[in-house]
């Protein structure tokens, strides 16, 4: 488990050194993002998405890209388990800007879906996009494939099929 820590810097050569730094201390991800003021629309796109894709929240990442796009350079750094408060002195010892974001981060390994927001809290797939939403939780398999029922998989015959039987379930004749 780790946490994600985020500063904003002025200066892109600021951010370079707290980055530097955090590297030669070991750390292993640390993201930089430069800042842009004249990014259009689809470089804006672009730096969500690759926000999202280090599980930042979907309106934590469009706020993130928005101080990028006014020039400010984003550094976050993802801080194995008892290793945040240093990542964070290293990181303000460089000189961050204020930001006005609160620093309460989820756990790296919660994947947020803003179109699914019910199976993002529970961490469970999102069903409408599965062939078989009960197998796929449930891991057993589904009864439905094929042109099988259940009283074939337990070898009894189906009455509907135009069949009459002549003993009942006892094995006895009927009347």
């Amino acid at each position: 488990m780790s946490q994600m820590i985020i500063r904003f810097y002025d200066a892109e050569a600021s951010s370079a050194k707290a980055a530097n730094h955090l590297k030669s201390e070991g750390y292993g991800h640390v993201h930089q993002f430069a800042g842009r003021r004249a990014m259009n629309s689809t470089e804006h796109q672009n730096l969500i998405a690759s926000l999202m894709g280090l599980n930042v929240l979907k309106s934590h990442a469009e706020i993130y890209a928005e101080h990028v796009g006014k020039g400010s350079t984003l550094l976050l750094v993802h801080a194995p388990f008892g290793s945040a408060v240093n990542a964070e002195k290293v990181m303000d010892s460089c000189g961050p800007t204020a930001s006005g974001i609160s620093a309460v981060y989820p756990d790296d390994d919660v994947v947020w879906d803003d179109a699914a927001p019910l199976s993002s809290a529970l961490q469970l797939p999102v069903l409408a996009q599965t062939k078989l939403p009960a197998e796929t939780l449930s891991g057993i398999a589904s009864l439905t494939k094929g042109p099988a029922f259940l009283s074939t998989c337990l070898e009894l015959p189906i009455l509907s099929e135009g069949h009459t039987r002549s003993v009942n379930s006892m094995g006895l004749p009927y009347k």
